[in-house]
């Protein structure tokens, strides 16, 4: 494979406590606990960046923090993304 130069960033998997998809709960405690057993194993990982910990709510860490959080409680704001820059 010809080499591109590039660096393999992993990120951990961010909080999305309080999510819905399709009107239906996205978020439960196995889901959470296999995302913080990911999230361990990745930040085990060379050049790991803990986006979870950028991003998520000072009052509870499975969710977003609001200031980052662009309404549905799964994906990023502006500032959110710019967070984690």
């Amino acid at each position: 494979m010809e080499s591109r130069n590039c660096q393999f960033i992993p990120m951990t998997i961010t909080p999305f406590k309080t999510s819905l998809n399709d009107q239906i709960p996205a978020w439960d405690e196995v889901k959470e606990a296999v995302r913080q057993e990911v999230n361990a194993y990745i930040m085990t990982l060379p050049n790991a960046f803990d986006a979870a910990k950028e991003v998520s709510a000072n009052s509870d860490p499975q969710l977003l923090n609001p200031d980052y959080d662009c309404g549905d409680h799964t994906h990023f704001s502006v500032s959110g993304g710019h967070a984690l820059l």
